[in-house]
């Protein structure tokens, strides 16, 4: 059974990072630890540490201040922006090397080459499985919908802007975000260009590997584009603007049900930990 700090994605996670341990003759403070704990290798490297033996890991940061009896440096392989290279592993090598001496901590090598393999494997690996789903709005007859119409209609469905410039529905449980609503236009909204300018359409974007339980949050995606479909007398449209039936979205539904199954049978729960890591 996996531990409470794996659960919540704080230990070390060797199948998706290079994982070094550090185990210090004496237990070192996280000031000892010093500038390794923001420096940047290419990929996020994260620092956790035990406070004895058989204790739960806890992220390093300002926050903890140890003292650390054992320290791993785990670094990301891959994420949406790629995969580590050999050059980030020797970085990465060295910096954990320095920590190594300053706290008289014996390790063992990382092998660099098999590491930036293992990494490119793992980046083909989640392209297959980095699905997104887009179900767009558009304007009846090349229409315009009017921004203080639309923050109306989003607001009154429960979406609210952020500063990112997207509306977002979010759990109310949680406060984790399920989906975004995007400018067609590609321009981030905001209160101002809201009052002042339209738009001729709205898209909704599900980011599958990042939701727990997908097919679900695609349900709820779907009847509540529906529903904004019909209040902004618009279309609801794909990637190519061909109008959506409810055989498409059938079909649609059926591929999130798809991938969903594949990241759990990879041992990536959507919206889990590991899955937030490898398709940020």
């Amino acid at each position: 059974l996996a531990t409470n700090a794996e659960r919540l994605g704080l230990a070390p996670d060797a199948d998706i990072e290079c994982v070094a341990l550090l185990q210090p003759a004496q237990a070192v403070s996280t000031l000892a630890l010093g500038p390794a704990l923001s420096a940047g290798v290419g990929k996020p490297v994260r620092w956790l540490g035990r406070r004895g033996v058989g204790t739960s890991w806890q992220l390093i940061d300002a926050a903890t201040q140890g003292p650390w009896h054992e320290v791993a440096a785990c670094l990301l392989l891959a994420n949406r922006a790629g995969s580590v290279s050999r050059a980030d592993v020797e970085s990465f090598q060295r910096l954990v090397s320095d920590v190594a001496a300053a706290s008289g901590a014996p390790h063992a090598r990382v092998d660099a080459a098999a590491e930036a393999d293992r990494a490119g494997e793992l980046d083909r690996f989640c392209a297959d499985l980095d699905v997104q789903i887009g179900l767009t709005i558009l304007k009846s007859e090349l229409g315009q919908i009017a921004g203080t119409r639309l923050r109306g209609v989003a607001e009154a469905s429960g979406f609210r802007l952020n500063a990112a410039g997207h509306f977002e529905y979010a759990q109310e449980e949680t406060d984790t975000t399920l989906y975004p609503i995007q400018n067609y236009k590609q321009e981030p909204f905001t209160i101002e260009s809201l009052r002042r300018t339209t738009t001729p359409g709205i898209v909704f974007l599900l980011d599958v590997p990042r939701v727990a339980d997908p097919v679900r949050v695609f349900d709820q995606m779907r009847m509540v584009a529906k529903r904004m479909t019909q209040t902004l007398e618009g279309v609801l449209v794909d990637d190519n603007r061909r109008p959506i039936t409810d055989t498409s979205l059938a079909a649609i539904r059926a591929q999130v049900q798809v991938t969903a199954t594949a990241l759990r049978d990879a041992h990536i729960d959507p919206g889990g930990p590991r899955a937030l890591r490898l398709f940020g």
